[in-house]
C-alpha cells in the first residue's frame, strides 16, 4: 500500500519524508546537542507547548499544506527548499557533535 502511494504521489511522499527527517534532526539538535531553533514561529510554539508538541504541530501543518497542493510544481520547489534545510540541519548537528566529542587539548 505504501509503495502504491509513493508511486502515485512521489512529490508528496518526498515532502512527508523530509518533514520526518526535519523533525528528527531538529528534535535531536534542540534536546541533546544544544542547538537553537531559528524560526520565530516554532520558537513561540516551543515556549508555549514544548519542543515535541511544537514540532509535531508545525510538521503536521506542513504535511496538511502539502496534501492540499499535492503533485504541483510548488511542492517540487518546497522539496528543494527542505532539501537545503536538511543540509543545514545536518551541518549544525555535525558541528554540535564535534563540539560534544572534542577532547581537551586537541
Amino acid at each position: 500500500m505504501i509503495n502504491e502511494l509513493v508511486q502515485k504521489y512521489p512529490r508528496t511522499s518526498i515532502f512527508v519524508a523530509l518533514q520526518g527527517i526535519d523533525f528528527a534532526t531538529t528534535y535531536l539538535g534542540l534536546t541533546v546537542l544544544g542547538a537553537h531553533e531559528v524560526n520565530p514561529l516554532v520558537v513561540a510554539l516551543i515556549h508555549s507547548i514544548g519542543i515535541a508538541g511544537a514540532l509535531v504541530m508545525f510538521k503536521g501543518l506542513g504535511v496538511l499544506m502539502a496534501l492540499k497542493i499535492a503533485e504541483t510544481k510548488s511542492l517540487w520547489r518546497a522539496n528543494i527548499i527542505y532539501g537545503v534545510v536538511m543540509c543545514s540541519n545536518l551541518t549544525v548537528l555535525l558541528y554540535h557533535f564535534h563540539k560534544l566529542l572534542k577532547l581537551p587539548g586537541s
